[in-house]
């Protein structure tokens, strides 16, 4: 009986992650211009209050503004404002908004 392959080895080959000290990166290229590999995707747990809470707000700055904001977008710009005031910055412009 031939021995079953373990785990590990049918795993796909993900890249590796460079980590690169002192060259800021854009939140815009974060979210859309440098491609999957520079993006984690993760999960968020949130309270359903929370998370109403949220939408509605996206909802009411779509309205207002014209433009798409989804909860995923404001969940990146209170990311974003939480590493600023501990003084991480990310880059010059912080605005997570596609055009």
């Amino acid at each position: 009986m031939a021995q079953r392959p373990s785990f590990g080895t049918l795993k796909k080959a993900k890249p590796g992650l460079a980590i690169v000290e002192g060259q800021p990166v854009s939140a815009p290229e974060l979210r859309a211009g440098a491609g999957k590999a520079a993006r984690i995707q993760t999960s968020v747990r949130l309270e359903p209050a929370m998370w109403a809470a949220l939408n509605d707000l996206a909802t009411r700055k779509r309205v207002a503004t014209g433009q798409r904001i989804t909860v995923h977008d404001l969940m990146i710009e209170g990311a974003i404002h939480v590493l600023a005031v501990n003084g991480i910055k990310l880059s010059e412009q912080q605005d997570t908004k596609e055009p």
